[in-house]
């Protein structure tokens, strides 16, 4: 279930696993729902501070022109990766991050309500769902597949695909 709904918030994969999988009574599933989610986020601060990039990635954002308006829609939690990104010093580079609880595709509509997604923009994801979301909103999508567990991804995906920001001539500093 996780790996076909990549990009889709813990929030709504934990509620799935109670009430579908498990079929976690009401009277526990709150108190359980929100165990997952503080012991998730403890793993996931840690090891967001310690992965590596995408190689190529830090190159990119070194690269883009101080004109250039980039923002980040994620599934991960939004205070989780703002504070990743400001300890990585990637914060400099977006706009804005947005995350959740709020799902990606509100996060979308926000961006594009407030005009941020005029003009011509790309949209790079490793889930089907940022390609749907690309499509979606009129953005061209590139599929970064050396970062992503869409299973078939590579074969169903018709936009243009990389594995990682090197074979676009970034390289890392």
């Amino acid at each position: 279930y996780h790996q076909q709904h990549g990009g889709v918030s813990r929030y709504a994969k934990f509620a799935h696993f109670l009430d579908t999988i498990l079929g976690v009574p009401a009277a526990q599933r709150d108190a359980l729902l929100q165990q997952l989610l503080e012991r998730y986020a403890a793993i996931c601060a840690r090891e967001l501070l310690r992965c590596p990039l995408i190689p190529g990635v830090a190159g990119l954002l070194e690269a883009l022109p101080p004109a250039t308006v980039a923002h980040v829609v994620t599934g991960g939690a939004q205070d989780e990766v703002r504070a990743v990104f400001a300890a990585r010093g990637l914060a400099r580079h977006f706009a804005s991050v947005l995350g959740s609880p709020v799902s990606k595709r509100d996060n979308m509509r926000t961006l594009a309500a407030g005009g941020a997604l005029r003009g011509r923009a790309l949209y790079f994801g490793d889930a089907e769902l940022d390609m749907r979301l690309a499509e979606e909103f009129g953005l061209d999508f590139v599929y970064v597949w050396g970062a992503s567990e869409w299973a078939d991804g590579r074969a169903s995906c018709p936009h243009p695909q990389i594995a990682d920001f090197t074979e676009l001539g970034f390289r890392d500093l």
